[in-house]
């Protein structure tokens, strides 16, 4: 018989803050050519923008969430409209700025997209339905529940005006504190151990004959 596991929203979100969006990740670090398109196309995901999860997306439409289309004479990406990911109010303005120059960049290299694509495939926060081997990126990705909750931690960070939401400080303070609680924990334990150590030693010295 299988025992369901109980999880926690906010301990989730907490991990994938650690793990994707705090100072010490690996892809805000190392690893971060990509990684803010990445983010945008996980705001996206979440958004009211995309309802059918079921449905996988193309580079086309991921280009169009930046409102971009490829022109069938030129064979080049123009922009066509204000796209939906700008849509977004941003409650940093520098992040806001920084992202109008990355969307304003794609058409020099319309192939990041596709490494944007296999890079959100192999951190399981998209999967992949279509293309996808050894030799080529993937030509269809879906998105998981795992990329839905960092969407949302995306753009509770981002986008919220709420206090303890905005910039993540629910859990940068939540993760400083249970380092607290963690190290409060092992210092107790570490204590009672000396402490009980002590009355043994007491309790020997009393014992033993003279």
């Amino acid at each position: 018989m299988d025992i369901p596991s109980i999880k926690f929203k906010y301990f989730e979100k907490l991990k994938l803050w650690h793990d994707y969006l705090s100072g010490n990740s690996i892809f805000e670090t190392t690893k971060k050519e990509y990684w803010e398109y990445e983010k945008m196309i996980l705001i996206w995901a979440y958004s009211h923008f995309h309802q059918h999860l079921y449905t996988s997306v193309n580079n086309r439409r991921i280009f169009e969430a930046f409102g971009y289309r490829h022109n069938k004479e030129t064979k080049k990406l123009e922009k066509k409209n204000r796209g939906e990911i700008e849509e977004f109010n941003l409650n940093n303005c520098k992040k806001r700025d920084f992202w109008a120059k990355l969307i304003n960049k794609l058409p020099d290299n319309t192939g990041k997209i596709n490494y944007v694509m296999g890079n959100l495939a192999v951190k399981e926060l998209f999967k992949v339905t279509e293309g996808g081997d050894s030799k080529s990126t993937p030509e269809r990705i879906r998105v998981t529940a795992k990329g839905l909750l960092l969407g949302e931690l995306l753009y509770e960070g981002y986008c919220s005006e709420n206090f303890w939401k905005k910039d993540f400080r629910l859990y940068r303070w939540g993760y400083r504190l249970l380092q607290i609680i963690i190290v409060i924990t092992i210092a107790t334990i570490i204590l009672v151990f000396l402490n009980q150590l002590w009355e043994f030693k007491g309790n020997f010295s009393n014992k033993t004959p003279q």
